[in-house]
């Protein structure tokens, strides 16, 4: 169930992100949880910093690509 949940919203954020979606940072955000899941399942400690890393970078991404849309941009 958490491999479905990382393939079809990690997948799908990439497939939007390269359509400069806002939607794309959402899912990616959405699939942190399922990744900070399996890294804990399974002790791998640098994946979950990358987690972390990632959902920082997903955020920032969101953050500007709603000042971009709110500024008309």
């Amino acid at each position: 169930m958490v491999q479905w949940a990382i393939m079809i919203l990690g997948g799908l954020s990439i497939w939007l992100i390269a359509r400069k979606s806002k939607w794309g940072y959402i899912l990616g955000l959405a699939s942190e949880p399922f990744w900070i899941i399996t890294a804990i399942q399974h002790k791998q400690w640098g994946i979950l910093v990358l987690c972390v890393w990632y959902a920082y970078a997903y955020g920032l991404g969101l953050k500007n690509n709603w000042q971009a849309k709110e500024a008309g941009q």
